[in-house]
């Protein structure tokens, strides 16, 4: 790892997969990005789990621990295949660090994770509560390990881009489009029956249909997440339309008050053309800044120890 590497572990992991009309989707990417289809179908989930010990290598004393769910879809860029985040809720106040050093598009959101096990089974319950993110999910394990979709294809490496990405893009809050990567182990899910299924997010994007049940879910205990930060940022051609990076309509919310995901027009499909990666960070004030924020949690971290002994 680098010294600005960051690493987590993921408890109580779980993947919500939803099978869409590729035409549906297609609209909601960014120039040079298509769904990535299997049988004529693309693909979509949900991402959730308790973050537990998030730190940087640099900075491993200052670690933060939260509920997390992400919203993607499974895409192609030119010849990489990875995921296209819509954005992101976290249940900790510090997400402003990210969106400020990374233009993330997290937002804070209230989310309860509960889950309990009998052996090789057990329920697994999501409720998030927010502006944005709104979403309730309720999985019981069947334990059985986890199969990918018929529509996916059989072979194990095509079922890893499912479940297993490694690469992952997402709009950045000044405008453009960010990169990141991530490395773990592979995942060993576990199969889940889903019970209940309400992703608001994807409903007000109207990929899915308001009753429309996921094609699978898959759960695991517990996976280590290295996360290759900083991320990149991809520029883009003077063709390439950038994304309007607050998903939101004015005026308008969804059943649980989840603000509504919205594009400017993409550009036909002819029209699109890869934008090429960017491999160094452009943003000259992104070390200086990283550096601060690990000298503030550093200071802050002695001061709360100092306090404890005076106590």
């Amino acid at each position: 790892m680098r010294w600005c590497n960051a690493r987590a572990i993921l408890e109580d992991f779980a993947i919500i997969n939803w099978c869409v009309d590729p035409d549906r989707l297609r609209p909601h990417l960014p120039a040079g990005f298509e769904p990535e289809e299997r049988s004529g179908k693309a693909f979509i989930a949900m991402v959730a789990f308790r973050s537990q010990g998030f730190h940087f290598r640099a900075a491993p004393f200052a670690r933060i621990s939260c509920g997390q769910a992400d919203y993607r879809a499974l895409v192609r860029h030119g010849e990489e295949c990875g995921v296209w985040f819509f954005g992101g809720s976290l249940s900790s106040r510090l997400v402003n660090v990210a969106n400020t050093l990374w233009k993330m598009p997290w937002r804070y959101t209230s989310i309860g994770i509960t889950a309990s096990s009998n052996g090789d089974t057990g329920h697994w319950n999501f409720d998030a509560i927010g502006d944005w993110g709104a979403a309730t999910v309720a999985l019981t394990r069947t334990g059985r390990p986890f199969v990918a979709p018929v529509d996916f294809g059989d072979s194990s490496e095509s079922a890893a881009m499912l479940v297993d990405p490694l690469v992952g893009w997402y709009p950045r809050r000044d405008g453009g489009i960010g990169r990141y990567s991530v490395w773990h182990e592979p995942l060993q899910l576990g199969e889940a029956q889903v019970e209940v299924a309400r992703c608001d997010v994807f409903e007000r994007l109207g990929v899915i249909d308001s009753e429309q049940h996921p094609i699978g879910a898959g759960l695991q205990q517990r996976i280590q997440f290295d996360i290759h930060t900083p991320p990149t940022r991809v520029e883009t051609g003077g063709h390439t339309r950038l994304l309007v990076t607050e998903l939101v309509r004015p005026g308008e919310r969804g059943r649980w008050g989840c603000a509504a995901p919205s594009w400017p027009d993409t550009p036909r499909k002819a029209d699109r053309s890869p934008p090429s990666v960017s491999t160094t960070d452009p943003d000259p004030r992104h070390r200086q800044l990283f550096r601060r924020h690990i000298e503030r949690s550093r200071r802050a971290l002695e001061s709360s120890r100092t306090d404890r002994r005076r106590d």
